[in-house]
């Protein structure tokens, strides 16, 4: 009760150095909007269970005598405001805080939060913050009774492509029935149809599969022995019960021509049960931006396996990035070919990477599916522009249309470069 006093008591002393202030009474178990200046908070009707009163202040702008700069290169010219509310809200029911930013720069902006506190030190705490550029609003989450906040810029341009002044909308997808193109270096999307619609998937499974059994960091010259059981329908290698042939052929046995036997032989061959292994393959994804992935079995045969296209260009990003040596080396094969080490015989099957990037452009990582009615046809590209090195992820679903969807994603492709500007990207 003393410090709640003493807090409140600190806070109306300050009155003469501020600029302005406003007082709402919010009634108990009420939704209310309180908006004043460049400042908005939502209350949700759950957050006080008493009337309440929120009084804001406005302190000025940064910097101020009195207060700490912003930390981790960041800046601010905007105004500072303190709240406070006589009781404390529930800290399970967040508000929601807004301040309008009028800086409509290419820059990192963040709202950052410090307590009302004279008895230590003040530090600035950076809030996770939502960016509305069409509002020029960027909102957080608070639970906190009490408070100064303000919006911080990063000194530095975000590296991040923006559109260019002629842009021109792509429009409907003209074959898939989702899809999504991000900028590889900094994640923005740059065009998406239908995003976050779930789908099957087809063999772009076979990512998670190979990436799971590289995080398990196997020796890749191991010499593996091939069984019977690991025999599937769909696109095969033509190896038999009793090859052996090394891990790394398996690896990209099942990424260049997209065997499933292969893949089945990757699921068995990592040091796993194969219980544990689609265990950690469901693990993965919902660890690495695949909340609404999930696979039944490693190659991608079963329509149960689903994903979306958004889930598949994040989780893509990171593999391309994290295991770069495996995937890029598996879209340099336009045929792949091993001889088995017990036989001497020779196994090769062709890619099934056919997109053509007429000079322009070139794939550095891919993977491509099939599952006809119900996937259709599927891919993700990483694609680089060959003149400035910058790169984007392009993610296809649901193409029903025979030898289409890699003259789709070129255009798809052709279009982003030439639509959006990559700023501050190194050529």
């Amino acid at each position: 009760m003393f410090a709640q006093f003493f807090l409140q008591f600190f806070f109306f002393q300050t009155l003469a150095s501020s600029i302005g202030s406003h007082h709402v009474v919010i009634p108990a178990h009420t939704e209310m909007t309180v908006q004043w200046r460049d400042i908005t908070f939502v209350i949700p009707d759950t957050a006080f269970a008493e009337e309440t009163t929120l009084t804001i202040r406005d302190r000025g702008a940064l910097p101020d005598t009195h207060m700490p700069g912003l930390p981790d290169g960041y800046t601010s010219t905007q105004q500072m405001y303190a709240f406070l509310f006589s009781h404390q809200p529930a800290v399970s029911i967040p508000m929601t805080l807004a301040l309008d930013t009028s800086d409509t720069s290419n820059k990192r902006r963040r709202i950052f939060y410090t307590p009302i506190d004279v008895t230590g030190e003040r530090v600035w705490t950076r809030m996770k913050s939502r960016v509305h550029q069409a509002e020029f609003l960027i909102r957080t989450d608070v639970t906190q009774d009490a408070g100064r906040v303000v919006v911080g810029t990063h000194k530095k341009n975000k590296e991040a492509p923006v559109k260019l002044a002629e842009f021109s909308d792509f429009g409907a997808l003209p074959y898939s029935d989702t899809g999504i193109v991000i900028d590889n270096k900094s994640g923005k999307v740059l065009y998406a149809q239908h995003p976050d619609k779930q789908r099957s998937i087809a063999s772009l499974s076979k990512l998670l599969t190979t990436v799971v059994c590289l995080e398990q960091n196997p020796n890749l010259s191991e010499s593996i022995s091939y069984s019977s059981s690991y025999n599937t329908g769909g696109a095969s290698m033509s190896v038999y019960d009793g090859d052996t042939f090394t891990l790394q052929n398996a690896l990209f046995g099942a990424l260049v021509p997209s065997a499933n036997n292969m893949a089945m032989t990757v699921a068995h061959s990592c040091g796993l049960s194969y219980t544990d292994f689609m265990n950690a393959v469901n693990a993965y994804a919902l660890t690495h931006h695949g909340d609404r992935t999930h696979l039944d079995e490693p190659t991608g045969l079963d329509s149960d396996n689903v994903s979306t296209a958004r889930n598949i260009a994040r989780i893509a990003r990171r593999i391309f990035r994290t295991h770069a040596e495996t995937y890029e080396a598996a879209a340099d094969f336009s045929t792949y070919t091993f001889t088995t080490q017990n036989t001497q015989r020779t196994v090769s099957e062709e890619t099934t990477n056919l997109f053509d990037g007429k000079g322009i452009y070139e794939v550095v990582a891919f993977k491509t599916g099939y599952l006809p009615g119900s996937a259709e046809r599927t891919v993700v590209l990483k694609v680089r522009k060959i003149a400035t090195e910058q790169t984007i992820i392009v993610t296809l679903l649901g193409n029903p249309e025979y030898q289409t969807i890699f003259s789709e994603a070129y255009s798809l492709v052709d279009w982003t470069f030439n639509n959006w500007v990559f700023h501050n990207y190194a050529s």
